[in-house]
């Protein structure tokens, strides 16, 4: 099984929030990590303004900002020229 860079999860990550505000458990399902692994990511993301974080019902919530939409699309223009 070939190994996903992290760039490649960062961008998973972005593309499952784009769709649909998720909390981090959900998301971790989404992109087919164990929770504990997810979490690192969500936070650089986060801390890079890519995502925020807010909290519903008692819950954690993240979000994709404009900056997070920005870099998805002009990666996922990257991806299509070069090919996975």
């Amino acid at each position: 099984m070939k190994r996903r860079s992290d760039i490649v999860i960062k961008m998973q990550i972005l593309e499952a929030v784009r769709r649909e505000p998720r909390g981090p458990t959900r998301l971790a399902q989404a992109v087919n990590l164990s929770f504990d692994k997810c979490v690192p990511y969500l936070q650089s993301l986060e801390q890079k303004g890519f995502l925020t974080r807010e909290t519903r019902e008692g819950r954690d919530v993240y979000q994709i900002t404009q900056s997070g939409i920005d870099a998805f699309l002009e990666w996922e223009k990257l991806w299509e020229k070069l090919g996975p």
